[in-house]
């Protein structure tokens, strides 16, 4: 009868567990990236919530809107209007109350500013991913007064071809809190 192990049956143990211990290891890091992918979709979908939320009660209180291109001429009101380049969409509230909706691509974020005349009383910033667009269609002239922000980005894998599209519309009638919004 032996009392020992022998250098294979040690080698045979060590190298067992070494297999275990990298599979354990590749799990656990596929679950920290699943975790970090849930947690910035999670942070996002909340910041489209507020943003949607924000929206709708700005256009509701608004009387007027008007879209301004990056260069600061007003375009019309028309469905031509957001085809200029990066428009900002603003919302009159009153003779001297205005909200601003602009979005920078550089940082991925969309801003919101409250002014009163020429002085910013408040500002909210929504976080959106790096590949995000958002584009403002407004109504054609003899249309009702609905004001649309489309926000389409990709989330996903990191390469392009294992991304997924996703677009999301957020529709606000013009001073009216009574107006029928469709989901897609």
């Amino acid at each position: 009868m032996r009392r020992g192990i022998t250098l294979v049956e040690m080698l045979v143990a060590i190298s067992g567990s070494a297999v275990v211990f990298s599979v354990i290891a590749g799990s656990l890091y596929a679950l920290h990236r699943v975790q970090r992918s849930v947690e910035q979709e999670s942070h996002l979908a909340a910041d489209l919530h507020q943003f949607a939320t924000r929206f709708r009660e700005d256009a509701h209180a608004a009387n007027r809107f008007a879209l301004e291109t990056s260069d600061g001429d007003v375009a019309n009101t028309s469905a031509n209007a957001a085809e200029s380049a990066r428009p900002a969409l603003m919302l009159y509230q009153g003779a001297d109350h205005m909200v601003v909706y602009e979005f920078n691509p550089d940082v991925g974020q969309l801003r919101r500013r409250v002014r009163r005349g020429e002085t910013t009383v408040h500002r909210d910033t929504y976080a959106l991913p790096r590949s995000a667009e958002v584009d403002w269609q407004t109504p054609a002239v003899d249309a009702p007064a609905v004001v649309t922000c489309v926000i389409s980005y990709r989330t996903g894998g990191e390469s392009p071809e294992r991304q997924i599209p996703r677009k999301i519309r957020i529709e606000a009638a013009i001073g009216s809190p009574d107006f029928p919004l469709q989901q897609p």
